[in-house]
């Protein structure tokens, strides 16, 4: 069959949407991966049963540190005395490289459950944007169709015909006869959809021995043969009907839905017609000839024979099912996706294998749409019907668990590892799918979690079980990368890109190796050859601008970004790393310029005033550094989005719910005043101000003791004493609060 230019229009723009998926779903894990506390030192403070817990939640500036991070000297700090009652503290780090307040949120009923804390400590934010939506009001509307009352139902597809159809005429016996056996077949009707196959059988039998010329008890005794499998048992009861009355297109339509359960497409394709020949509004003959072209490809006859059966009864289910599927294998999955949607709510809440089919086949559409909330609902409810099915086909156990994998793939773009894991070890475990490939998810899911050491078995088990896994090879390398065992990552990289040389993500891993290691030119020659393979990848240029930046190449870095975006070859991010690298070697002027250069593109710009601040403070320059500091806090006003505003709150609202204490902690070297204005007055939180506490410290030291960075501006990821410094004040005000209990 020719292809149309709309259909190719539509398979590239399939196409390139399904690429942004994978691409967004590799961009989230790979900010995931930085190291952090492993979980099994959370676990053993669980095993503390008379202890005070704190859960200490936020981004990478809570997680990263390991021993150092503020959390473990948290703990240590707390632990140098007791709490009132002789019981000890336990601090436990559920910190989370990369993540926003949404992501925070949505994981922390699962946190109060598991590690039942007695206080919580939150300083989180900085990664927030204005863009950012909430992870529940995506889910929202899938939970509530789930809500809705379900009841039973079967075989919707041989049923959904012409129900008002007149039998008058099919018996030859007086009018009170005709109505018994109207009455009596209706019963068995009634039973059959509503998914009480036994006693529809009973009733059809009921029928077909008390008026054994009427073809509808043998059409009904077969309608229930199919609902049981016993498709050979169903061919000849619909046969019976047939030889009773040819013009039974209803029993015509039973035997094309058997001979399409038997895979005889050529017999099911005739028998179809033939209902139609009978009927040319049977609307199930209509829909098992579009069945049948589904099955053989032939797209715009199926489409065609579904459409035929919506312009006769627009609430036909199964019609827009089979128009859904019909739209996504062309790859058109927004429109598939609506067509699922509008199949469910013709058909109502019947818990049935249509309805599981409708479903999953709903749940793939969002999943291509990136639309991930919404998926894990629709792929959840297709699981629960199908684990309600005694026995699977084997056709039907494969759909099974590859509709249950796409689930965990969900769950995993969720952020929600947690239940990821559970779906992809119950697979592993019950023996289906490939057993390296689920324990290379596996391994993804601890490693998203932090913990590399789990992370890491479930790798070398993956590779045990196929040395050829590259996925498998790539967690090894970060697995390397994270632990500083730089020559191992480079080695695993290595062999990443030998297996799969496509593997552009294992190119960044051995660019970032290099790099960690000093090799700054072989570490540039990777991210080149990623650019080679795609001009426009900024992470590429942002890391050979840094490999010359790092040589003081600084003209060839601005460079890089005029070549990936020539329409702005000013990159204020480049910039401000720039500038960054030349405050640091004492040029402060070339920083100034640098900080300026990045205010020329962004004049909003909160980092490039506060690397302006900072430059003037270094110089004593005070009334320049104030005047920077006065657009900082301009900016920084505007710092919380409504939906951050938002968060903060839903966190207020499951603690009070719980009396679990929050003690909200500003960032280093701001105001906790800022927090404040996001609640009413009278709120119960306990605020930690770290503006004085960390202006005062820099006023006696340098830069550089207390952050490794200044990712923020005014601020970075602390080093260990910067985290001491946080330790120190968070510990104060809890100690307050726990002796006031």
């Amino acid at each position: 069959m020719r292809i149309r230019t709309w259909q190719k229009v539509w398979l590239v723009a399939g196409g390139v949407c399904l690429a942004f998926v994978l691409l967004e779903g590799g961009l989230r894990f790979a900010g995931f991966i930085y190291l952090k506390v492993q979980e099994h030192q959370n676990q053993v403070a669980l095993r503390h049963k008379d202890s005070v817990r704190i859960l200490c939640i936020g981004e990478s500036t809570t997680a990263v540190g390991g021993s150092d991070s503020y959390p473990r000297q948290l703990e240590d700090v707390l632990r140098e005395g007791e709490a009132p009652g002789g019981r000890s503290f336990v601090v436990i780090n559920k910190g989370i490289p990369g993540t926003d307040t949404s992501r925070i949120v949505n994981a922390l009923p699962h946190y109060l459950e598991t590690y039942k804390p007695d206080i919580v400590v939150a300083m989180m934010g900085i990664n927030d944007t204005y863009r950012m939506v909430a992870y529940e009001g995506i889910e929202a509307r899938g939970w509530r169709d789930m809500a809705r009352e379900l009841r039973v139902y079967k075989l919707w597809r041989l049923l959904r015909g012409n129900t008002g159809r007149r039998y008058q005429g099919w018996m030859g016996g007086g009018p009170q006869q005709e109505r018994d056996s109207q009455n009596l077949w209706e019963q068995g009707l009634k039973h059959l959809r509503g998914g009480n196959a036994a006693e529809a059988r009973r009733l059809f039998k009921q029928h077909s021995e008390r008026y054994p010329e009427d073809d509808r008890g043998y059409w009904g005794l077969g309608a229930c043969s199919a609902a049981e499998e016993d498709y050979e048992q169903a061919i000849a009861l619909q046969a019976k009907a047939v030889a009773l009355n040819p013009d039974n297109d209803w029993a015509y339509a039973g035997l094309g839905w058997c001979y399409f359960a038997l895979q005889d497409i050529k017999t099911a394709t005739e028998m179809f017609s033939q209902a139609v020949r009978i009927n040319s509004l049977s609307e199930d003959g209509h829909n098992g000839l579009g069945w049948c072209a589904l099955k053989q490809g032939d797209y715009e006859t199926a489409e065609g024979m579904f459409r035929q059966t919506i312009s006769h009864n627009r609430r036909n289910g199964d019609a827009w099912h089979g128009l859904g599927v019909c739209m996504q294998r062309q790859e058109k999955h927004r429109e598939a996706a609506v067509l699922f949607e509008k199949s469910l709510k013709v058909k109502g809440s019947a818990l049935s294998s249509f309805e599981a089919e409708v479903w999953q086949g709903l749940g793939d559409c969002l999943t291509y749409e990136g639309r991930f909330g919404e998926a894990a609902t629709a792929l959840e409810t297709s699981r629960r019907i199908k684990d309600s099915a005694v026995n699977l086909q084997n056709t039907e156990r494969k759909e099974y668990y590859d509709a249950l994998y796409k689930l965990g793939v969900c769950y995993w773009e969720q952020n929600n590892t947690a239940k990821a894991r559970l779906i992809f070890q119950r697979i592993l475990d019950e023996g289906n799918g490939a057993p390296d490939m689920l324990c290379t998810q596996i391994g993804w899911t601890w490693m998203r979690e932090g913990n590399h050491v789990q992370a890491q078995r479930m790798f070398e088990q993956a590779l045990a079980l196929n040395s050829r896994n590259d996925m498998a090879c790539l967690g090894m390398g970060w697995c390397y990368q994270l632990s500083g065992e730089f020559a191992r990552a480079r080695e695993m990289f290595e062999n990443t890109l030998s297996i799969n040389p496509d593997r552009t993500d294992a190119l960044v891993g051995l660019g970032e190796t290099y790099r960690n290691l000093g090799k700054n030119e072989q570490a540039a020659r990777s991210y080149q050859e990623l650019l080679r393979r795609n001009p426009w990848d900024e992470n590429a240029a942002a890391g050979l601008a840094k490999c010359f930046v790092q040589q003081k190449e600084y003209q060839k870095a601005i460079e890089i970004f005029s070549i990936v975006d020539p329409e702005n070859p000013k990159h204020e991010n480049i910039y401000l790393t720039i500038g960054k690298y030349r405050l640091a070697a004492g040029e402060y002027a070339e920083a100034e310029a640098m900080f300026g250069k990045a205010l020329s593109v962004n004049p909003n710009y909160e980092q490039a005033y506060a690397g302006l601040m900072r430059a003037y403070e270094q110089q004593g320059r005070h009334e320049l550094a104030r005047a920077a500091e006065q657009q900082v806090m301009r900016l920084r006003r505007q710092l919380f989005s409504p939906q951050t505003r938002t968060n903060f709150r839903r966190v207020t609202s499951l603690l009070e719910a719980r009396n679990i204490p929050l003690v909200l902690v500003s960032y280093p070297c701001r105001s906790a005043a800022q927090l404040k204005r996001l609640f009413d007055p009278g709120i119960r939180v306990i605020f930690v101000d770290n503006e004085l506490p960390f202006k005062k410290a820099l006023s006696r030291g340098r830069y550089e003791d207390f952050f490794t960075d200044n990712f923020a501006g005014d601020f970075g990821h602390c080093t260990p004493r910067g985290n001491r410094l946080l330790a120190d004040n968070i510990a104060s005000h809890i100690r307050a609060l726990w002796e006031g209990k």
